[in-house]
């Protein structure tokens, strides 16, 4: 247990001004807290990233919270709500039981539970049964105060065939810290597509933890960007309760410069017949570092699953550092699962065909870095507004 850790943040603390349903989980949080403690550098699953000096120098808290525009989805008039959770608890007080059911606070990710004690509100998007929001959602984020924890806190609820696009954005400056959580209870049949972009400054640092249930036959498509940032820290938990449930995750990573990235994911499939794919690329250059620790769990009962874990990296430098760690944890006997690991450099071949045919060398390696970092975005043909976006960012980098 980090202790020293703990009492830091803790301090930070500010009263409750919510629900007393939100009161009563944050507090339940912080007392489980406080006997799980924040985890160790060093533990298994985090065993690369030290995290023991992430709230030194912190004064205070600020808490990002969402605002609604319901004008946007009149339609829907109550079938969709986008808001802080004080006010969800009064307009459909029949469903907070079901937005808070979900078993994050009993978890053993101490970071979860933090966020929980901490958060005197939270923000809150739901969607009732049968219906689909058109537009995606996007929220913005952009922390500047170095003396302030930027405390973020997102409650998804999708009823029963549901479906709804998210775009996440961090925008957060030099020497600030973030600590995220998402939390996602999807219905049966209910699908939600998520694209997080983190475009934080070189001396910013961040912690986000997605956690995820899902009923029968639901979906979720989690993709994120790691463009920018000087430490971050990614837990994505996912638990497949019924059939049918599938989870599609996607990760694209710059490590370069300074900069520290680690992706953590395990997925547990509790339930015969879901699917898991997951794909992580890191391009990891000058003194930059990569972690990526992924695990997938299959139950005696969850027969006829199909899941897919790979980590593929680049690197570009000498001094650059990637470490990856794919685990598989199998007791059901029917079953096609599979996971790799691969990293490697740009193919001399392929450099010399392209400056074969007249591409300067430095133009060759472009393309090829881009043509690797093409598998996890190019399913964005779509949306062709993120897909130039992110496609400028890349070039920006690497330029």
């Amino acid at each position: 247990m980090d202790r020293s850790s703990l009492d830091t943040a803790l301090s930070l603390k500010q009263p409750i001004v919510s629900s007393s349903s939100w009161s009563r989980r944050s507090e339940q949080a912080r007392l489980h807290l406080q006997n799980e403690g924040l985890p160790l550098f060093g533990s298994e699953d985090y065993q690369r990233t030290d995290l023991s000096t992430f709230f030194d120098g912190l004064m205070s808290l600020r808490l990002s919270m969402c605002t609604s525009n319901r004008q946007a989805f009149l339609p829907l008039d109550k079938a969709f709500f986008f808001g802080p959770f004080s006010e969800f608890a009064k307009e459909f007080p029949d469903k907070v039981s079901s937005l808070l059911s979900d078993k994050s606070p009993f978890s053993t990710d101490g970071y979860i539970l933090l966020n929980e004690a901490l958060s005197s509100d939270v923000c809150v998007l739901y969607v009732s049964e049968k219906q689909t929001l058109e537009e995606p959602i996007e929220l913005s984020f952009s922390e500047q105060n170095p003396e302030q924890l930027g405390l973020r806190s997102l409650r998804i609820l999708l009823e029963e065939q549901a479906s709804a696009k998210l775009i996440l954005r961090d925008l957060a400056g030099d020497h600030t810290a973030v600590l995220q959580h998402v939390s996602v209870c999807l219905g049966p049949g209910a699908r939600l597509e998520v694209h997080e972009e983190v475009q934080a400054k070189e001396t910013a640092r961040r912690i986000a933890t997605c956690w995820v249930e899902q009923r029968r036959d639901s979906m979720l498509s989690w993709s994120e960007y790691t463009l920018s940032c000087g430490l971050n820290r990614n837990n994505f938990y996912s638990k497949l309760f019924e059939p049918g449930a599938e989870v599609f995750l996607k990760g694209l990573a710059l490590a370069t410069k300074n900069r520290h990235i680690d992706n953590y994911a395990k997925i547990e499939h509790l339930a015969p017949h879901c699917h898991t794919d997951e794909l992580f690329k890191y391009i990891v250059d000058d003194n930059g570092y990569g972690v990526f620790s992924g695990r997938i769990y299959v139950d005696q009962v969850a027969q006829k699953t199909l899941a897919y874990q790979n980590n593929r990296n680049l690197l570009l430098s000498g001094t650059g550092n990637m470490h990856s760690k794919p685990q598989l944890e199998i007791y059901a006997d029917d079953v096609k699962c599979s996971h790799g690991m691969t990293t490697g450099q740009l193919s001399d071949e392929a450099l010399f065909y392209l400056c074969q045919r007249g591409i300067p060398l430095t133009e060759a390696r472009k393309m090829l870095v881009k043509a690797f970092a093409e598998e996890v975005i190019g399913h964005l043909d779509n949306d062709p507004s993120l897909l130039e976006e992110l496609h400028s960012r890349i070039e920006a980098e690497l330029n």
